[in-house]
């Protein structure tokens, strides 16, 4: 019997429900079974920031199947402007005008909790995922579902992957190290076209 399974990362989604479709069809093509996490950065600036939200709350529809879901700066964002807590102007301007056209004005409460509850970063047997960097001076048991304090600059000890990388006005290509792997493909104007394949014991 294999004991292996697979785990795919999936970077920033923002709204794009066709090709986040497309892309779960091709990774479910290669094995009957295994872990997706999504890095966050599901909302905003795509066309169906709804669709891509639900699509992802209902779950995987094989049992086989077990999806994680981490928090990215744009569900922070859009939460801390619908709570006051930033400008609302700040994230309109960064996508949140198409999060809401998607929503037809208003977001449900449903919608919002889930954002908020949940998780910053997941740790396995190998890797740390996470979506925009991690600060090794804080053992990874202790920011449970709070936000690290995120700087992308420092060395990293640890192996880990990012989800956010990606200079959305240049396309660089994501930069790489022994111990990081970043994942953002620009996807709010590219194809879901790549995913991060992982091969870990169970």
């Amino acid at each position: 019997m294999n004991s292996r399974r697979f785990t795919f990362a999936v970077g920033d989604i923002h709204g794009c429900l066709e090709q986040l479709e497309a892309l779960l069809a091709s990774i479910e093509s290669v094995v009957a079974g295994g872990r997706v996490v999504f890095l966050g950065d599901l909302v905003d600036r795509g066309p169906d920031s709804r669709g891509v939200v639900e699509r992802i709350m209902g779950g995987p529809r094989r049992a086989s199947w077990e999806w994680i879901t981490l928090k990215g700066n744009h569900e922070a964002m859009l939460l801390a402007a619908r709570k006051g807590q930033a400008e609302m102007s700040l994230w309109l301007t960064n996508g949140g005008e198409e999060t809401m056209a998607s929503y037809g004005g208003a977001i449900p409460l449903s919608h919002l909790v889930w954002m908020a509850e949940l998780p910053s970063l997941v740790v396995d047997r190998h890797r740390i995922f996470v979506h925009a960097g991690v600060d090794e001076t804080i053992p990874a048991r202790r920011t449970g579902r709070r936000h690290p304090p995120l700087d992308p600059h420092r060395s990293e000890l640890l192996r880990y992957l990012l989800g956010q990388a990606c200079l959305p006005r240049t396309y660089a290509e994501p930069k790489q190290s022994p111990h990081r792997r970043q994942q953002d493909q620009c996807r709010f104007r590219r194809r879901l076209r790549r995913h991060a394949l992982l091969r870990r014991l169970r």
